[in-house]
């Protein structure tokens, strides 16, 4: 008798308040549990690669072309990553178009400056750890070769103009011998004028020989200009997800379980109290009635 009597107490103690309370927070949170690992092993695994690079000076170039700020800007810009993406045709890996593409891109790629300011590294996260490790290695190398352009094309520009100025200062030489040869043919008797005209025509051509060697200079760089970049170690390719982070979610979730059950828990004990004062009132209106007498 008396352990049945302890049954029907424990049992009692669900519906009172405090029982109430307590077994419905529980159950809150052991759902909130049970979600957030049924989230972890459905979530898509989401794999990250990093690439750490440092720009080389490019001379000529615009100041400020390689500081770190502004190629981590170039680096994650729409037109160096479609370059990367048409370079490894993700259009026909992952079946969208160029612009989709480029928006997954955009979202799950970026660039940073590392402590010693020097130092730029991209992170790319994909569902493949061998897109990811792609993605970052061919970000850099994209930029580098935009890099590469814009020093030829320098290049191009430096070599005309050095060798425009040497068939001027040709053209000036020439007409510098023309005239010493007329000075000379008259037999001046102030042998200081061909003089001068010799001094000129010498600087005319030092002046073009000087031209001359810069253009040759020019073209042998444009024809040997190497990417301005070191890459300091290769992207690994990612084995460990990086998402979702099961703990963060799972603290997420216990947090907002907690919260939820503490809300449904009150919730539920004031509805438990409220219907046993009703069902008390009810009672005491039964007994308190005076009963009708037929006569």
């Amino acid at each position: 008798m008396s352990a049945r009597a302890s049954i029907i107490r424990r049992v009692g103690f669900l519906y009172t308040e405090r029982g109430v309370f307590l077994s419905t927070l529980a159950a809150v949170y052991v759902l909130g549990l049970v979600l957030a690992g049924i989230v972890c092993m459905v979530a898509p695994r989401s794999y990250e690669s990093r690439c750490v690079a440092e720009p080389g000076a490019m001379p000529g170039l615009t100041i400020g072309a390689t500081d770190p700020e502004t190629v981590c800007a170039i680096m994650v810009s729409k037109k160096n990553l479609m370059a990367a993406s048409a370079t490894l045709e993700l259009e026909k890996r992952w079946g969208y178009d160029p612009e989709t593409v480029c928006g997954i891109l955009r979202n799950t790629t970026t660039a940073t400056v590392q402590a010693n300011g020097k130092l730029v590294e991209v992170t790319a996260r994909n569902q493949s750890p061998a897109d990811a490790r792609d993605i970052a290695a061919e970000v850099v190398r994209a930029w580098g070769r935009h890099m590469r352009d814009a020093a030829r094309e320098f290049c191009t520009k430096s070599i005309d103009l050095a060798s425009n100025k040497a068939e001027i200062h040709r053209l000036n030489a020439e007409q510098y011998e023309q005239d010493l040869a007329a000075c000379l043919a008259r037999k001046p008797e102030n042998p200081a004028v061909p003089d001068g005209i010799r001094l000129k025509l010498d600087r005319e051509r030092s002046l073009e020989k000087a031209m001359r060697d810069e253009e040759a200079r020019l073209i042998a760089q444009r024809e040997t200009r190497s990417i301005p970049l070191v890459i300091h170690e290769e992207p690994v390719m990612a084995t460990k997800a990086v998402s979702p982070d099961v703990a963060a979610l799972f603290g997420t979730w216990s947090n907002g379980a907690l919260l939820t059950g503490m809300i449904l828990a009150i919730a539920a004990a004031a509805l438990t109290r409220h219907l046993k004062v009703r069902r008390a009132a009810t009672r005491d209106a039964g007994v308190n009635a005076t009963p009708e007498v037929n006569w």
